[in-house]
């Protein structure tokens, strides 16, 4: 098959076999050709109605139209199928030479999105040409700009960006004499002290108070003598008070309307507007916006974005609480300070909470003890 005919299209048609004489025949006088194929000739679309007028008074089968222009002419109709093609060869074009992902390696204490971001402001980032892009600049921008990246290299594979790095090791600063004692953080009662260097200057049920010495960095001369980094846990029972207070009235935000203001495909940095309401959004609208990537089956990530904008509607009004409302407010409010102590290693042994209600506000305490780690590090002062 001639590699013209598959682009421009050719048109299949059966004709009996005791008739493709006169046909040819006909085609000779007429200065054309067609390929047969026993019983199938093959012509050309552009020139189909050409052909036809000569068959006529011969019995023939149009079989349909073949190659691209027959595809084309075939699903004409079928604009999604039209639209995913248009689609599918925008993608191809705008994605050569670009950046499709973004991978870091290397990275323990800094979140990958950190170093993203950081890679982004030096002119690195998804949709990014790598035509135009200097690697060696980008390097060179990120460790002069970076507080916490010292090392990075990045290297291309494809339309994807490979980013390595070694981090700033952050060291604590000691003064020059480089010493120090662990003190109290607090008021409190000594419930255990354990030291693994230094000497104890408390003991078990000893009343401390805040900044107090309890493990000394300076040794005996029966312990050898000289300084040493006081190191040890101190744990100590703490008499606490925590009071929330909840305002009666309370002015908030009432959404009114929810419409939709704008929808729009972006891929890399090329963006079409598919809908978008031309519309002076000033005081009294909030515009949420949602940007969708999507995903080649559940995977690997596309470089196609989904972003819709909505606007919201919104006035203000003054909500009056009820008794129950407020005390939930509040009780909420205190079991998330009792969530910190917890998620801090405190251990709760008492707890009484105390509740009054005025017009303006409701009023809640915990009074509570419990036990923690009280002990805190101080350098030596020069």
């Amino acid at each position: 098959m001639n590699f013209d005919r598959m682009i421009f299209g050719y048109k299949k048609i059966r004709i009996n076999r005791k008739d493709i004489v006169r046909v040819a025949d006909r085609l000779i006088k007429n200065g054309l050709s067609a390929k047969f194929d026993g019983e199938i000739m093959r012509i050309p679309i552009v020139k189909a109605k050409k052909y036809v007028l000569l068959l006529a008074g011969i019995e023939f089968e149009d079989l349909g139209d073949f190659g691209l222009l027959g595809f084309l002419q075939k699903n004409r109709k079928r604009y999604g199928a039209f639209a995913g093609i248009v689609i599918a060869m925008m993608i191809c074009f705008l994605s050569a030479e670009r950046i499709y992902d973004v991978r870091v390696s290397g990275n323990e204490e800094m979140s990958s999105e950190e170093v993203i971001s950081e890679l982004s402001a030096a002119g690195l980032s998804v949709g990014k040409s790598f035509r135009t892009l200097s690697l060696n600049k980008v390097e060179s921008a990120v460790l002069g700009s970076s507080d916490s990246i010292g090392w990075l290299n990045i290297n291309r594979r494809g339309n994807v960006a490979y980013v390595q790095i070694k981090e700033k090791r952050v060291y604590q600063i000691e003064n020059e004499l480089g010493y120090s004692n662990v003190v109290a953080s607090c008021d409190c009662i000594i419930e255990s002290i354990t030291v693994r260097q230094g000497r104890a200057m408390v003991r078990n049920g000893e009343v401390v108070k805040k900044g107090q010495l309890l493990i000394s960095g300076v040794l005996p001369d029966e312990l050898g003598g000289g300084f040493v980094n006081a190191d040890g846990e101190v744990r100590g029972r703490v008499s606490d008070i925590k009071t929330v207070e909840v305002a009666r009235s309370e002015e908030m935000k009432k959404i009114v309307s929810d419409e939709k203001s704008a929808l729009k495909v972006k891929i890399f940095d090329f963006s079409i507007n598919i809908f978008k309401k031309y519309r002076n959004y000033r005081e009294g609208y909030v515009i949420i916006k949602d940007n969708k990537r999507l995903e080649l089956f559940g995977k690997y990530l596309l470089p196609v974005f989904i972003i819709t904008e909505r606007a919201l509607t919104y006035e203000k009004v003054t909500v009056e609480h009820t008794d129950a409302e407020l005390a939930k407010l509040a009780r909420d409010l205190l079991a998330q300070e009792r969530e910190k102590l917890s998620s801090s290693g405190c251990e709760l042994l008492k707890l009484t909470t105390e509740s009054s209600v005025t017009n303006e506000c409701y009023r809640l305490t915990d009074r509570m003890t419990y036990v923690c780690d009280v002990g805190e590090e101080k350098y030596f002062s020069n």
